[in-house]
């Protein structure tokens, strides 16, 4: 739903593609969305990509929560869902910008802290949103529901927040580390 992850996607004849079952793709043809990634061996015709399942996944979820407000129609919402669905098309516009980059030699940089950091607090904001909509039926088991339980993981796993804000301090405003309590 929201995580990265790795693979290896593999250019060249039959022999040299990822045998099946590998988990990674054998189609040549098969396009992937939301990739990222520069060559993982120099000659060898393999790269390494990374899928970003959340940059088409909070898109998606930002349509959903419109259409759940829309069928709510409480306007007191209004704001935080424009908001929401606006991060969200934010986010999928650097996803590509940042695959544009990458396709074309760029790598990634302490930028991708402030990604993962803006990523997360989205996806929690994204839940978090549908169920106030929700009212009551909010705290009854469904994808909103799991999809916050999943969210609420998203500012820890993959970096705590607080570890990539501390990288955007150091390595892209400059500011001196943080001293040892």
């Amino acid at each position: 739903m929201a995580a990265w992850a790795t693979l290896t996607r593999v250019q060249g004849p039959p022999s040299a593609r990822p045998p099946s079952g590998s988990g990674q793709s054998t189609d040549p043809d098969t396009e992937i969305s939301g990739i990222s990634g520069g060559p993982a061996d120099p000659g060898s015709g393999a790269r390494t990509v990374l899928l970003a399942p959340a940059q088409a996944g909070e898109a998606a979820s930002a349509e959903r929560l419109a259409e759940l407000w829309k069928v709510n129609g409480d306007s007191a919402f209004g704001d935080q869902v424009a908001d929401a669905w606006i991060k969200a098309q934010a986010y999928r516009l650097h996803t590509f910008g940042t695959v544009t980059r990458l396709a074309g030699g760029g790598e990634l940089g302490a930028e991708s802290s402030v990604t993962k950091v803006f990523w997360s607090d989205l996806d929690v904001a994204l839940h978090q949103t549908a169920l106030e909509i929700r009212g009551a039926d909010g705290e009854l088991a469904n994808t909103w529901t799991d999809g916050l339980l999943f969210a609420l993981g998203g500012p820890i796993y993959a970096g705590t927040n607080e570890i990539q804000r501390n990288i955007i301090a150091e390595r892209l405003l400059g500011l001196p580390r943080e001293k040892s309590k």
